[in-house]
């Protein structure tokens, strides 16, 4: 019962832990009322028919009471309910809508009926069904749920639920066994729950230890695989989450993988603080953003990376350089974090870091389909920790506008293959587009043209609702609501480029942010976070646009007028480009593995010890604490026998040590003799000791009180003894060569 009850507890702590809002320290009641109800319920005769709905209604009493609690004392109990129901009913009606919800009384109710059930149920299935999991996992699942989406550190509960969960399985196992023990009418010691604990929890906490020290399978390219795929899924869920609580006290970073997912879906209000994320500091000031990942496939209600090649690569990869656009030149930035996280941000286009990474590659690297090999998204091989820094290399563009002007075409294949895709959408669409593109005369004036349209067009606002599910979301936005935040921006351009037959996607990380000119750094915060149009031209490359009307325009330098032959190629042929076979700059970024990994356990020595240094440290502290469990359980061993049993007992543990292992057929005498002819130096000892013993156990009125003393006084010389021919021992092996036998003869036998 009490390691179910602090499994639960752990719940409800990290809940309250997390400050998602006010009176959630009132969890704890429920789960001790939950336990209760469900343990007298479980022990008693009356059916689940019965109690399973009887356990419903009490949690409905239970999270009122608590609640109402909450409310001012002036009210009577009568209107305490009346307004818990009032405002529970106006909750439902919006969420059945899909109107925004602001009343955090409401989740504090839901959470509190959450852990009464839960609670119910583990006492249940523990006292009436005597079943493991279903008491482990449904805990675990809510405590998992709320680590992912809450603020700050968690592992104590996760440490504290993870050791009561393993021990109870332990237990419950043991239990078990002994019902089929004494159904069998088979002896066993009585306390051998006790040494199942101790040993459960010695084993519960290596795992744990070694699962936190283990973090780089999370970056396995099999494992990455899994977690894109339900990233659509689980992003829907919250965005529904966050319109039924939208004013719940979240998560400081955005959600997905890392920071940013493989999915961006266009939903409804955007709930964003100044909270600082991290701070950069690049080499030029030629810099417009952070970018985390680009996405280059349209749904009609969001947007999608789609690339599937996972691929670890080193510190600098020379094959990621070999962009072969015109007007590059590199640069450095680096970045110090403060949330932790496994994804890595870059000026466009990155292409060295500091440690080894895990990318997602936009095709196989040991082919060849004529695309520059590059990374839409790049998460560390060890995940960072708050206050890491790591270093990146940029293939940023300097293209001018005069050159952009006359790179219209024609595109590569590659491109045209996958960044002019749209799903069915209305064809007014498409019109709006030629409209506003009408007096452009080139490529680059058309983007230019339909991102002062959003600009001046499209209201920014961030407490918009959803759009509705059946309609594409750029229609919506362009001839419906007509306002939305950067996303609702990006999205339309890029669409209404693709459909004039301009190659285009969307990228997302953060804005420039705010820039610190006494440290020389950006602080971004997560109000920075933002989406922004990637627009492909021949030689050029991808050329970033801002169609965000809350963001200053981006500048660019008009150029000199040159002819059509001299922009398409004088550029490379000047140097402009990093030559391929020239690796100098990637040479002096040669830096050393920064990762490293945390462990929550030890967190002032994470710093100290990396890799084979963790599993040493590991190994270290599991011997430590095997060490004092078996002397813990050598002195409970012995607790119950008398001065002599206990001392034969450890004189048989030394001679096994010692290489003269007893035999169940010797008696005492002669498992002496034989020990004492090992160890002369203590034979005379041994034999005493052994006839005294021999004394105690079938004399009639046992030992004297001198021989007791005498046996007492035995002891001690008999282990030194002991330790010395233990230690001469391994001496001699140590340094003393084997006998070889002579050549051509066979060793004599022993």
């Amino acid at each position: 019962l009490l390691l179910i009850l602090g499994m639960l507890l752990a719940v409800a702590w990290s809940i309250e832990a997390a400050q998602w809002t006010d009176g959630l320290s009132l969890g704890q009641w429920a789960v001790i009322a939950g336990l209760l109800y469900g343990l007298l319920g479980a022990k008693s005769r009356l059916k689940g028919w019965f109690m399973h709905p009887a356990a419903g209604l009490i949690s409905v009493a239970c999270a009122a009471f608590l609640a109402g609690s909450l409310l001012p004392d002036k009210l009577s109990w009568d209107e305490k309910l009346d307004e818990l129901r009032s405002r529970y009913l106006v909750w439902f009606n919006k969420a059945l809508v899909g109107n925004t919800n602001t009343d955090n009384l409401v989740f504090l109710i839901e959470c509190l009926l959450a852990l009464f059930l839960i609670s119910y149920f583990a006492a249940w299935f523990a006292y009436r069904r005597h079943e493991t999991w279903p008491v482990i996992l449904p805990a675990g699942a809510v405590l998992v749920l709320n680590i992912y989406n809450a603020q700050g550190s968690h592992n104590v509960y996760l440490f504290i639920y993870l050791l009561c969960a393993l021990l109870y399985a332990v237990r419950a196992h043991l239990t078990a066994q002994e019902g089929w023990w004494q159904r069998a009418r088979i002896g066993y010691n009585r306390l051998v729950g006790l040494d199942f604990l101790r040993d459960g929890a010695i084993f519960s906490i290596v795992v744990i230890l070694f699962a936190q020290a283990l973090p780089a399978a999370a970056t396995n390219g099999q494992v990455e695989e899994a977690v894109r795929s339900l990233e659509g899924p689980w992003q829907g869920m919250r965005e529904k989450w966050g319109q039924l609580f939208a004013t719940l006290n979240y998560k400081p970073e955005p959600s997905g993988a890392g920071f940013f997912g493989a999915n961006l879906q266009l939903g409804g209000a955007l709930h964003l603080n100044s909270t600082t994320m991290m701070e950069a500091r690049a080499s030029t000031s030629n810099v417009h953003y952070w970018e985390a990942v680009v996405y280059d496939k349209y749904t009609g209600r969001g947007w999608e990376n789609t690339d599937s090649v996972s691929a670890a690569l080193r510190a600098s990869d020379s094959r990621l350089s070999n962009s072969g656009f015109a007007l590059r030149e590199v640069v450095t930035q680096t970045f110090k974090v403060f949330y932790p996280t496994s994804q890595l941000f870059g000026v466009p286009q990155p292409i060295a870091w500091s440690r080894p990474i895990v990318a997602l590659l936009n095709r196989d690297p040991n082919t060849d389909n004529g695309a520059p090999l590059t990374a839409s998204m790049a998460n560390s091989a060890v995940p960072t920790r708050a206050n890491d820094e790591y270093t990146v290399l940029s293939l940023v563009s300097k293209a001018d506008i005069k050159s952009l002007r006359k790179a219209n075409g024609p595109y590569p294949t590659w491109v045209t293959d996958r960044y002019l895709q749209v799903p069915a959408m209305p064809a007014r669409v498409k019109t709006l587009a030629e409209r506003i593109t009408r007096d452009s005369a080139n490529n680059f004036d058309k983007a230019s043209a339909l991102e002062r349209y959003l600009r001046e067009q499209i209201t920014y606002n961030e407490f918009i609702q959803p759009p509705p599910p059946d309609r594409d979301v750029v229609d919506y936005l362009l001839f419906t609501s007509r306002q939305g935040y950067c996303t609702y921006y990006a999205s339309p351009m890029a669409v209404m480029l693709r459909l004039l037959g301009i190659p285009a996607r969307v990228a997302s990380g953060y804005a420039l942010g705010e820039y610190d000119s006494e440290n020389d750094v950006y602080s971004i915060r997560e109000s920075d976070s933002h989406t922004w149009v990637e627009v492909f031209f021949p030689t050029y490359g991808w050329i970033q646009f801002e169609p965000t009307a809350s963001k200053p325009p981006l500048e660019r330098i008009e150029g000199a007028n040159t002819s059509d032959d001299s922009a398409s190629g004088s550029d490379v042929a000047g140097g402009n480009v990093p030559n391929p076979r020239d690796r100098d700059f990637l040479a002096e970024f040669d830096l050393q593995d920064d990762s490293s990994s945390g462990l929550f356990p030890l967190s002032g020595l994470e710093g100290a010890f990396t890799g084979v240094g963790y599993l040493g440290l590991l190994g270290l502290a599991a011997l430590v604490i095997g060490l004092v469990a078996a002397a813990v359980g050598w002195q409970r061993h012995i607790a119950s026998m008398t001065v002599l049993e206990a001392e034969y007992e450890g004189l048989q543990r030394y001679a096994r040590w010692a290489g003269v292992p007893p035999k169940a057929s010797y008696t005492p005498y002669e498992f002496a003799e034989r020990l004492a002819a090992q160890i002369p130096l203590a034979a005379r000892l041994i034999v005493r000791l052994a006839e005294l013993y021999v004394r105690s156990l079938f004399t009639r009125d046992g030992l004297s009180k001198e021989e007791e003393r005498e046996a007492k006084s035995l002891w001690p010389d008999v282990r030194f003894s002991f330790f010395k021919h233990y230690a001469r021992r391994t001496l001699q092996s140590l340094f003393t060569a084997p006998e070889r036998p002579e050549r051509g003869r066979k060793p004599p036998r022993k």
